[in-house]
């Protein structure tokens, strides 16, 4: 088993799904909306800046894990860059036992990143990471029209 920190044991904790999107809350009975998912964008002016990006992340966790603090980080990476790292932001979970018993425990995490700058066109993605093990990753594709090839 892998020791990440005080009370972050293994590698539990199973993403199960990841997505980046226009919006995203919870409605007063817990269920989770998202607004326009996406992984390509497109702009004929870069820098490019996206007014605000919304990361949801599903997660199921064990009844083994039941109060074990999670560390998770959202990264968005542009991986041909010298300095790869565009924005990140990050967040704490600590594994409350299942709503019902013998069942996994269901999170969903809405990460929020205002005015997220892509330099360039290319190929980008949002990594989530939960105690330092990158566990998925989200790829957006950003183009500028004029580059795109006419048929």
């Amino acid at each position: 088993m892998l020791y990440s920190g005080p009370k972050e044991r293994g590698r539990f904790v199973k993403v199960t799904f990841a997505v980046a999107c226009d919006f995203a809350n919870r409605s007063d009975g817990g269920k989770l909306n998202v607004v326009g998912i996406f992984n390509e964008l497109y702009s004929t002016e870069f820098p490019y800046v996206r007014p605000e990006i919304y990361v949801v992340v599903g997660y199921e966790a064990t009844v083994a894990e039941e109060g074990q603090t999670k560390h998770i980080r959202v990264v968005l990476l542009k991986p041909d860059n010298p300095d790869p790292e565009i924005v990140s932001i990050e967040g704490v979970y600590t594994v409350r036992l299942p709503t019902y018993p013998g069942r996994p425990r269901y999170v969903n995490s809405i990460f929020h990143l205002p005015q997220v700058e892509f330099p360039e066109p290319g190929d980008y993605a949002f990594h989530v990471l939960i105690g330092g093990d990158d566990r998925e990753r989200v790829p957006v594709h950003v183009y500028n029209p004029q580059d795109l090839r006419q048929e």
